[in-house]
């Protein structure tokens, strides 16, 4: 019984690494959607407490706001990245590929120019912002949000 386990999980291991599929790149892609996902959560908590701090202060409070909603909206663009590359990804019919290739090149298209407004409304925050805390955590965002944007135009690029 123990043997047959072995075997079976060595044989899964076998398939798996050796896959003729693209595996590698799908995981790298869905893995670093995910992740930045759940870091743009962790930046829109960190600015809904800014927020929460700073309600006295209209102009902290809403810069603070504004970031959060950057977050907010990161973490859905990368949801839809991170859907839509992996459903590529696993297409078999070349028909069906195409077509998602082609809105998938449109949501990035949308996506990478969206994120350059986001990152230059970002810039125009940080310039009015006087609290450390919050300034520190918009620019390590606006700095993942590059990051973002280089990793969405490259994928971009391999779908041409």
């Amino acid at each position: 019984m123990k043997r047959h386990r072995i075997v079976w999980i060595a044989c899964w291991l076998f398939v798996a690494l050796l896959s003729p599929t693209s595996n590698g790149q799908i995981d790298s892609n869905y893995d670093y959607f995910l992740a930045k996902q759940k870091r743009f959560n962790s930046f829109e908590k960190d600015f809904v407490s800014f927020a929460k701090a700073h309600m006295g202060d209209s102009l902290e409070y809403q810069i603070a706001e504004g970031f959060q909603v950057v977050a907010a909206l990161s973490q859905e663009r990368m949801n839809a990245a991170r859907m839509l590359t992996d459903i590529n990804d696993n297409l078999v019919c070349p028909a069906d590929r195409e077509l998602v290739r082609v809105h998938l090149r449109r949501l990035l298209d949308s996506d990478i120019s969206l994120i350059s407004l986001d990152i230059e409304s970002m810039n125009n925050g940080l310039s009015y912002t006087r609290f450390p805390a919050i300034s520190q955590t918009a620019i390590q965002m606006k700095d993942e949000l590059r990051e973002v944007k280089s990793r969405l135009e490259t994928v971009r690029k391999s779908l041409d």
